[in-house]
């Protein structure tokens, strides 16, 4: 990666993609820069952290370890069910789990990806790709 493509970002780019990009990842990333987001090609991404982890810039005793969880199938179902505009009693009933349970699911996801609510969290979701964007209900 050279230093020139890393500086776009001080200049205000707000995602980068590799010539190499299908279109679906670039309409993705022309979505997100509409909500003031950042999106890296997957590609990319992965060269940089591996780079970054090579370099030492990564601290091994970073004390927040959430930031590289994955989020669980079961946050995953919650996420998309609230992406569709349930609330957390009809994701409990269509999952046959409690709606105590439902919220810990929730509120497990949203500390993982330091999200504050819902709304945020079901961003996160579409631009992460957890969520298809174009069925999120817009309320």
């Amino acid at each position: 990666m050279r230093t020139a493509n890393c500086e776009l970002f001080g200049h205000g780019a707000d995602s980068y993609m590799l010539k190499s990009a299908d279109i679906e990842l670039i309409e993705l990333a022309i979505k997100r820069a509409y909500f003031n987001e950042c999106l890296l090609d997957p590609k990319l991404a992965k060269k940089l952290l591996e780079s970054l982890y090579h370099n030492r810039y990564i601290d091994p005793n970073f004390a927040d370890k959430n930031l590289l969880d994955s989020p669980t199938e079961r946050q995953i179902q919650v996420l998309r069910l609230l992406a569709q505009g349930l609330v957390f009693e009809q994701i409990a009933r269509e999952m046959f789990l409690s709606v105590s349970t439902v919220k810990h699911y929730a509120s497990d996801l949203y500390s993982k990806w330091h999200v504050k609510n819902r709304y945020e969290a079901i961003k996160r979701g579409a631009m992460l790709g957890y969520i298809d964007y174009n069925l999120i209900v817009n309320e």
